[in-house]
């Protein structure tokens, strides 16, 4: 890259800008989760340094990058978005010989953190800081209505959403988390509304329940008569969901004759920006009923003798 004024050539290892302008928008909240995702992703990555940047380590900067005097948002952000970099100058450049060792060493750095299984997915880093936006206008709330079965002859490429086999979200776990924290204070806005503070104040969260944190579903919650209901989230950042994956214990929970009519499947969508609610009652019953199939995808073979 180029400085603004073009005084300054800097070679760098950085995310891009427009993974967090998607996510943040150019405000505050930008630069914010970008500084964390940097800072992060320096100690994460520390130990590959070593055996990579050789005679370039004495050299390299892991702090801003200084490109601008204008205060073009691209530049600053370009600036801030630099985990590793060296910075030449225009005037006294380095022979071509260093110049391509120069390179050649921190290729070898971006490889080795592209292939590391210590560090995690760069959609991870980006979505470290984003919290669901909590919407406290009136909702409009789906049932469930099964998807028109699909057309043989139709492309099978496309993403099934949350959970499909023909994509898996890398960032699964932390868009899980969003949809369900979303529905966490859905649910409790919606009791507090009707009065019910006391309720509001009983649901539990289990990911964040050390005494239960795995039920065989994530969220209980109530009616405003008081009945339990046994939640499970299953979010996406698409606009619809086509299919979602159950584990053993969920669905066994899902099937108990005294949890299946009050089990619920809520079907986060759009989670990472203005998200949307469809809520599947009793899936048990769309599947005896034959309205829905349920698939095993995989088997855990135990690998301890019997």
């Amino acid at each position: 890259m180029l400085s603004e004024d073009l005084s300054k050539l800097v070679l760098t290892i950085g995310f891009g800008a427009t993974q967090f302008e998607h996510r943040y928008g150019r405000g505050k909240g930008f630069f914010d989760a970008l500084d964390k995702a940097v800072t992060n992703m320096r100690l994460n990555s520390a130990h590959l340094v070593l055996g990579s940047l050789i005679t370039t380590k004495g050299r390299t900067n892991a702090g801003l990058v200084e490109l601008d005097t204008s205060g073009d948002f691209r530049l600053k952000a370009y600036e801030k978005c630099a985990i590793y970099s060296i910075t030449y100058s225009i005037e006294s450049l380095p022979s071509d010989s260093e110049m391509k060792q120069d390179y050649l060493e921190y290729l070898a750095l971006y490889d080795k953190m592209a292939g590391s299984l210590l560090l995690a997915e760069v959609d991870d880093y980006v979505l470290e800081d984003l919290h669901p936006k909590i919407d406290t206008s009136p909702e409009v709330i789906l049932d469930f209505v099964p998807r028109k079965k699909l057309n043989r002859n139709s492309s099978t490429s496309q993403t099934r959403g949350a959970g499909g086999s023909y994509r898996r979200s890398k960032q699964s776990d932390k868009i899980g988390k969003l949809g369900e924290e979303w529905v966490v204070h859905r649910e409790k806005l919606t009791l507090q509304r009707a009065g019910f503070f006391n309720l509001a104040d009983k649901v539990i969260w289990h990911r964040e329940f050390p005494a239960d944190r795995t039920p065989g579903w994530d969220i209980t919650s109530f009616e405003e008569n008081g009945t339990t209901k046994y939640i499970e989230v299953k979010s996406s950042e698409l606009s619809s969901i086509m299919e979602v994956t159950v584990t053993k214990k969920e669905w066994a929970k899902a099937s108990d004759p005294v949890l299946a009519e009050n089990f619920y499947i809520y079907l986060v969508t759009n989670i990472t920006g203005k998200p949307s609610l469809e809520i599947l009652r009793n899936p048990q019953h769309y599947v005896k009923e034959q309205k829905l199939k349920l698939e095993i995808e995989s088997y855990s073979l135990n690998l301890r003798e019997l």
